[in-house]
């Protein structure tokens, strides 16, 4: 079930990966907005009389459930939240768009600079907004804040390329924390508006994005300390962002096969 704010409310900005697992609940939701049209082409819906200017006005044209009395409005119901998705991937990297552009001008030392100043214009931003900075983008400053500090007060790139392992590894322990010790989890939280899941399949997806940070934060050691320091700032950027999409497009895939289930099984 995909809820979108109302006009005038802003929804509480949630840094960095969530642009991501928020990318699982736009895709997801395509696929079941799709899925369940074609089953409602038999329903009684279309078979009872509907007056058009009746429905037109009672429910918006963008919503899903408009969507699904006219399965060729399923692209225009999901518009709106592929569009914040995708804009809010491309804002969360920005600090590492900048980084890569300035190291391949300026070198290392500058770039780190740049990137910096740019986590500390992304938090004013984020501020001027929302009046409302999450805690990992606090985290992130923090890290960054120390780890380039220190590479060009010691000119020692080693520091830099500790960063975004760092950074990965507090995400998975976070996210396995919170849900052993806090019984909370994470992943449902920040995705509970966007889809509805069974708690099963919650607790496997937190665990997976756990799995999934974990991993990152090793595959970015491995490059840094064994190639080039250009190869590990090309990774940085293509390669995160492409192991990122490629997780995303099958987090969403499966998910959708469980929605549908849950969806059937509830109007059963």
């Amino acid at each position: 079930m995909l809820n979108f704010p109302k006009r005038g409310k802003r929804r509480p900005y949630i840094y960095t990966e969530s642009s991501g697992i928020e990318s699982i609940a736009s895709i997801t939701a395509f696929n079941n907005c799709v899925n369940s049209t074609a089953k409602r082409r038999t329903d009684k819906l279309w078979a009872a009389p509907i007056r058009r200017d009746l429905l037109t006005r009672s429910i918006p044209r963008n919503s899903i459930a408009f969507s699904r009395r006219n399965p060729h409005n399923c692209s225009l119901a999901n518009r709106k939240l592929h569009h914040s998705t995708f804009m809010k991937f491309l804002f969360d990297l920005f600090p590492v768009i900048l980084f890569f552009i300035t190291f391949k001008i300026y070198g290392i030392y500058a770039a780190t600079a740049v990137a910096i100043a740019a986590t500390f214009a992304q938090i004013g931003w984020v501020w001027f907004r929302h009046r409302k900075v999450e805690t990992m983008l606090w985290v992130s400053l923090v890290i960054i804040v120390i780890f380039g500090s220190a590479t060009l007060i010691l000119q020692d790139e080693t520091f830099i390329k500790w960063k975004p392992s760092v950074l990965y590894w507090l995400f998975a322990g976070a996210l396995l924390l919170a849900h052993a010790i806090f019984k909370k989890n994470l992943i449902r939280v920040m995705m509970k508006e966007q889809i509805s899941l069974p708690e099963p399949i919650w607790s496997r997806l937190n665990a997976s994005w756990a799995a999934f940070f974990a991993l990152m934060g090793g595959a970015n050691l491995y490059v840094a300390f064994n190639y080039s320091t250009e190869t590990w700032v090309n990774f940085k950027l293509f390669g995160f962002m492409g192991l990122m999409l490629a997780f995303v497009v099958l987090q969403g895939l499966m998910l959708g096969k469980y929605m549908e289930e849950d969806k059937e099984d509830k109007e059963a």
